[in-house]
């Protein structure tokens, strides 16, 4: 695979014969080229498409987005304005800000993920210096795949550090992405995946709670009825006039009794 400069940035050597590794290897650059023509697409028809027509109905601001990222496990404590600051800026279309500010955090939570699991994140060099795994080696930890599954593991490394995909995470920490490439689909994808992240276990946990409670999600589907308080009130009147006959029933039955 060749950028736009004509340099080499993926290869593969050998045939789908030769071994296992090569064919799992040539399976992998194919997907990842493959999944580069789908985060476009899917960012141009649906996450453009929604993000234009939240800006158009609603003006969302920072504080907005903080109940989201303060109540989901993928964002650590006192990370929970950075991330609600490069959601913001995605919605509203910088994505040179929401680039910069949501890699870097990501690459924080996957860490933290893996340490709330008791998973060591870090080793020790020659010179005894404890250094942080980067998202190069975490995201092939055999561990991630118990707190992600394996086509959001798929997407994450293909959009953050395989060179077959977009290595957005290795070219934006050396300073290989220009101006125009800030303003594309994939950095859409990015801001959406990460939306995504933080919003799933809330999902999840609304999920459960209707498994649980049938009726769960029928609760506030006629909140913006114009004609639900008449509903509510014919509903009352009915429930007044059942008490009146009951009412009157029962007395008819003292007075048959006393006579």
């Amino acid at each position: 695979m060749i950028n736009d400069v004509g340099k080499v940035v993926a290869r593969q050597v050998g045939s789908f014969l030769s071994n296992n590794s090569d064919e799992v290897e040539i399976a992998t650059v194919l997907k990842c080229t493959g999944m580069l023509y789908f985060i476009k697409l899917h960012a141009q028809a649906y996450i453009e498409q929604a993000r234009y027509q939240i800006n158009l109905e609603h003006s969302v601001q920072i504080n907005d987005l903080l109940p989201i990222v303060s109540n989901s496990p993928f964002v650590p404590s006192e990370r929970e304005y950075l991330f609600a600051k490069g959601l913001y800026a995605g919605l509203t279309g910088d994505f040179f800000t929401s680039t910069h500010i949501l890699i870097p955090q990501i690459e924080n939570s996957m860490r933290y993920l893996l340490w709330r699991q008791n998973i060591i994140t870090s080793k020790f060099d020659d010179n005894g210096i404890q250094n942080e795994y980067d998202l190069n080696k975490i995201l092939y930890l055999p561990e991630i795949a118990s707190i992600f599954d394996e086509n959001t593991l798929f997407d994450l490394r293909g959009l953050l550090i395989e060179h077959s995909g977009s290595n957005l995470r290795n070219r934006m920490a050396h300073g290989l992405i220009n101006d125009n490439e800030f303003n594309s689909p994939i950095m859409s994808y990015l801001w959406w995946m990460t939306l995504r992240l933080c919003c799933l276990p809330i999902l999840i946990h609304h999920q459960q709670i209707e498994e649980s409670n049938p009726w769960v999600k029928f609760d506030g589907i006629f909140k913006d009825d114009p004609l639900f308080d008449d509903f509510v009130e014919d509903m009352a009147a009915n429930r007044r006039e059942l008490d009146a006959e009951v009412a009157a029933y029962k007395a008819s039955l003292e007075e048959n009794q006393s006579a």
